[in-house]
């Protein structure tokens, strides 16, 4: 039996879209196999980072596509060619672990972030929903609201509601809670509990039980 090897030749090039993203091309046997971007960047407040390529991120002030599942979203568009890329407009940094998204500068994104009852604490145990609900719903940053009555086992009394709410938050507001170490619940829907805590959405005025 003659035994038959073939010679498999593969060549990296690689481009410095900044100081650290980089853009490799990968081919084999002359034959491009492979574009792909890499962020050779220091962890951002402890979790890594990961450069996205899309020609359009309007969907960030919709809903935040690691929340939704949108896991496709993340696969990102077909890479140009190096010389082809806006990098102010055309790149991102992902931050799978946090769910947060920055500009190649390593500022935050203008995104939303959805809350209900538990990270939130929009329930009706602690707020005047119906007052909470109206003024919710007259704000401009406020994307999409639903009042729903919390399952059963996860309710502190009978027919406890909350509010699904899904809130467009500036990338300065991402920016200042993150360097104090907040949250992103903290962040956006600020302590029932602690009357002196940022308010963000304006709402400790409606709250009505300040038990944790």
């Amino acid at each position: 039996m003659k035994m038959t090897m073939k010679k498999v030749v593969i060549i990296t090039e690689t481009y410095h879209i900044t100081d650290k993203i980089k853009y490799d091309i990968i081919s084999k046997n002359g034959k491009v196999s492979e574009r792909k971007l890499r962020y050779t960047g220091k962890k951002h407040y402890g979790y890594s980072l990961s450069p996205l390529y899309r020609k359009d991120f309007s969907l960030l002030k919709e809903k935040n596509p690691y929340t939704h599942s949108n896991w496709d979203w993340f696969k990102g568009d077909i890479l140009p060619a190096p010389e082809d890329i806006d990098v102010e407009k055309n790149i991102i940094l992902v931050q799978g672990s946090t769910h947060m998204f920055f500009d190649t500068k390593l500022k935050s994104l203008t995104y939303t972030h959805t809350g209900d009852y538990i990270g939130a604490g929009l329930r009706s145990t602690y707020y005047d929903i119906d007052k909470l609900e109206k003024h919710l719903k007259g704000l401009k940053k406020v994307v999409k609201i639903i009042r729903q009555e919390i399952p059963y086992y996860n309710a502190a009394k009978t027919n406890e509601e909350y509010l699904s709410i899904i809130v467009l938050v500036p990338g300065k507001v991402w920016d200042m809670g993150l360097e104090k170490g907040w949250s992103r619940d903290d962040i956006v829907f600020g302590r029932h509990h602690d009357e002196n805590f940022f308010d963000f959405l304006n709402i400790n005025q409606f709250v009505i039980n300040k038990e944790i």
